[in-house]
């Protein structure tokens, strides 16, 4: 069996909600993992959504004519690399 590895984190909260989490047979260590998932996800999708914006603003004035002549270039300088080698 597969098991991931963990840490121990703590965490203060206020009792009453704790205690009412309790009450209501809350699985907290569930839920705090679960947020802190979601919280994982939304700031890797905000970190990425940056970085595909600011590829837009270096690419603006890049046509597909361009794009498309970059790509071909490419591709016959590593041709020339792999028969020189």
């Amino acid at each position: 069996m597969y098991t991931l590895a963990s840490d121990v984190i703590s965490v203060r909260v206020n009792r009453k909600v704790k205690e009412e989490a309790a009450r209501l047979g809350i699985d907290v260590r569930g839920v705090v993992e679960s947020a802190l998932e979601e919280a994982v996800s939304k700031k890797k999708q905000a970190k990425l959504r940056g970085i595909v914006e600011q590829l837009k603003q270096e690419m603006n004035g890049v046509t597909e004519e361009d794009w498309v002549q970059a790509i071909k270039n490419s591709r016959k300088s590593r041709r020339r690399q792999i028969t020189h080698t």
